[in-house]
This record gives C-alpha cells, structure tokens and sequence, in this order.
C-alpha cells in the first residue's frame, strides 16, 4: 500500500530541479507549476497537492570535491486539497504549505549532487462517517538526496 502511494506522487521529482531555456546570472529566477496528485492509500479518493515552485540561481560553488551550481527553491503558494474513503469513513482534506530547499548541480553533467528541501503543511481533515470530526494535521517533510560518489 505505501509503495502505492509512492508511486503515484510526483514528490521525486521536486528533488530535479527543471532548468531553465536560457542563461541565466546569479541572482536570476525562473519558475515552475507543481501539480501533484497522490492516490489514497487504501480506499479510493486522492490528494492534489499545487503550486508555483520559484528556482533562483545563486553562483558556482565547490560541494563534495565537485564544481556546481547552487539554486535555491522556494515556493510560499502550495495548495493541498482531496478527499477519500473506505467502508466506514469519508475524508475531506484541505491546506496551505511552503516548500524551501537548495540544489547543487554538477556544472560539466548538470546532474545533482546534493539536493535538500523542506515542505510545511498546515491542513484541515474534515472526517465524517460512524462519527463527525475536524483533524487540524501540521506536518513537515524533509527530502534530501546525495549523489553517491565511488573513489
């Protein structure tokens, strides 16, 4: 069930960052839409997760002995809504977030070396069913991802 739920969220790719069609100078942005939609779990229903993901280039830097890109990520407009159910309950679900993170790229590959973001959510689940009641759910992920470097 988790391996589901896995597989059908986008999150992963939030770790790649899409660069842009032309160059660009430290300081310079560019954005990207997020739109995400992750299957319930069990049951049927899903979580749509939206927003504008804003990349800024900061410089080239030294990280773990390699030659990269810095950008940093930010989004402050995420959106969460959904619902789903199984035999006995119905969920509806909806919430605000900001994503934060920073991505180094190697500058001869363009492919990461580290990546690291965070995502805060605030929702509300409004649960009805054999009982009626109001979850407010605060939560934070972490991705983090380390290029694996052989001597």
């Amino acid at each position: 069930e988790t391996m589901t739920m896995l597989r059908s969220t986008r999150i992963f790719d939030r770790l790649l960052v899409p660069f842009p069609s032309s160059d660009v100078e430290p300081g310079d942005n560019w954005e990207t839409d997020l739109v995400d939609t992750t299957l319930a779990p069990q049951g049927l229903g899903s979580v749509i997760t939206r927003g504008t993901l804003r990349m800024t280039f900061e410089g080239t830097v030294d990280t773990l002995g390699v030659r990269c890109w810095k950008i940093d990520l930010l989004s402050t407009d995420l959106e969460q809504s959904g619902e789903f159910s199984n035999p006995s309950m119905m969920m509806k679900l909806g919430g605000k977030g900001t994503v934060r993170g920073t991505s180094y790229h190697d500058v001869t590959t363009g492919a990461v070396v580290v990546s690291s973001s965070v995502w805060d959510t605030k929702i509300t689940m409004d649960i009805t069913g054999d009982q009626k009641f109001t979850v407010p759910v605060d939560s934070k992920l972490v991705l983090s991802l380390t290029q694996r470097r052989t001597p």
